[in-house]
């Protein structure tokens, strides 16, 4: 999902449903959808799939723009994630 998606659907302009969006929760709407796409990542890294498979089913354009983002949101790369929660099933 994109801004310019929602805005059409909302039936408003880009610029107009990024100020609204930031003035009544204090985020940009970018970000917020970088949240829900590195959700989802979560869900299929777990899924035994390859980082490039789960970098586009989450909406992300390039595997350098998605390993960016993961690691501002969650502080570690896909495959420190994975690792870390292997481990922690091992234990």
């Amino acid at each position: 999902i994109t801004v310019n998606e929602i805005s059409a659907k909302l039936y408003m302009s880009r610029t107009q449903l990024t100020y609204l969006f930031g003035k009544y929760t204090g985020i940009g709407i970018n970000e917020h959808i970088n949240t829900l796409r590195v959700r989802h990542a979560n869900n299929l890294l777990l899924q035994d799939r390859s980082i490039t498979e789960v970098a586009m089913e989450s909406g992300f354009k390039s595997i350098r723009t998605f390993n960016h983002v993961y690691k501002k949101h969650t502080g570690m790369t896909p495959t420190e994630y994975i690792e870390s929660f292997e481990n922690n099933k091992e234990k």
